[in-house]
């Protein structure tokens, strides 16, 4: 689907610059992240995540604004 393409451009372009992580390193994410007085639901390991994740809610952010008027109308 043509929605996705902005998904898909960002995933190709993380791609080409991601890097395997030492597993001791992730060990340790994930042991602070346990022992955090409030984790978060959910947290990205890694820089690969954020440019896909930044292009996607920047395309849902840009479409719920520019519907903005009609939806608060409900």
């Amino acid at each position: 689907m043509a929605a996705y393409e902005p998904v898909r451009e960002a995933r190709r372009a993380g791609a080409t610059a991601r890097a395997p992580q030492d597993p001791r390193m992730t060990a340790d994410v994930i042991l602070e992240l346990v022992d955090a007085e409030e984790p978060p639901l959910r947290l990205f390991l890694g820089a690969y995540p954020y440019p896909v994740v930044t292009a996607a809610y920047r395309k849902r952010l840009e479409t719920w604004e520019a519907w903005r008027t009609l939806s608060t109308r409900a």
